[in-house]
């Protein structure tokens, strides 16, 4: 029966197509999660640039509009990221964490944090994204930023690591899934480190803000998450790899 070879190939294929169009938006959101902290320390080290008191406070700089795009990239990519369909009575599956996360993302590009010296709108708010004044609760920008992080949170320790587990639900602790536990950890360490920063008094949030500690720490945080996706998405091997490579060639 000659017939169903080609049933079978093509279902190969699709497979391989699934499995790359998977491994393409999981690299493609760990490059963009290293690109953001990396493209803003060097518009800060170039003349007249200036390292930022947070991430998002670059809004308000040249870099404003790459924030934002970035931002935009990574929600919109986290809203179309399929993963893996729903096991039975899962609750907190791969599509809905990444489409909260996607939402999120756009959330933090969109409600920008509140800066001294900019317009606040309080009238007429359909016009104000217009001019470039702020109409919404900084709030918005905060909680937005904090179910982002949570999410990926998320991801690294418990949606990636389940093909690492026994049938009890331990973790099988080998090096791929220690690194996903690891960037889990720092991610949830990074939203503890932070929280001094909101329930700080005024001269202590000034000396902190005057020491990057929120920007250091987001990018700390959004680095655990571009490494954690990049390993999900077996680019690691491949950056290893390459730069062996170059280093053979030197």
């Amino acid at each position: 029966h000659p017939e169903p070879a080609p049933k079978l190939h093509q279902s190969q294929e699709d497979s391989n197509a699934l499995v790359m169009s998977f491994l393409a938006v999981r690299q493609t959101l760990g490059y963009l999660g290293l690109f953001l902290p990396a493209s803003l320390l060097v518009h800060a080290a170039l003349p007249g640039g200036r390292l930022e008191a947070s991430i998002s406070d670059f809004y308000y700089t040249g870099m404003g509009g790459v924030l934002v795009g970035t931002l935009v990239a990574i929600g919109l990519f986290l809203i179309s990221y399929q993963g893996y369909a729903p096991l039975p009575g899962e609750r907190l599956s791969d599509r809905r964490l990444s489409r909260i996360a996607g939402v999120a993302a756009l959330g933090v590009a969109l409600f920008p944090v509140h800066r001294a010296g900019y317009p606040v709108c309080t009238v007429a708010p359909d016009t104000c994204w217009i001019f470039g004044a702020a109409s919404h609760p900084e709030a918005l920008h905060f909680a937005a930023a904090i179910v982002f992080f949570a999410c990926m949170a998320a991801f690294s320790l418990f949606q990636f690591t389940r093909g690492d587990r026994d049938a009890a639900g331990r973790p099988r602790w080998t090096p791929r899934c220690t690194l996903f536990i690891l960037c889990g950890t720092v991610i949830v360490a990074v939203m503890v480190a932070m929280l001094p920063y909101f329930f700080a008094g005024p001269v202590a949030r000034a000396r902190m803000a005057a020491s990057h500690y929120l920007f250091w720490s987001e990018s700390i945080g959004v680095a655990a998450f571009a490494v954690s996706w990049l390993a999900k998405g077996r680019a690691l091997g491949s950056l290893g790899r390459g730069m062996a490579r170059l280093a053979s060639r030197a």
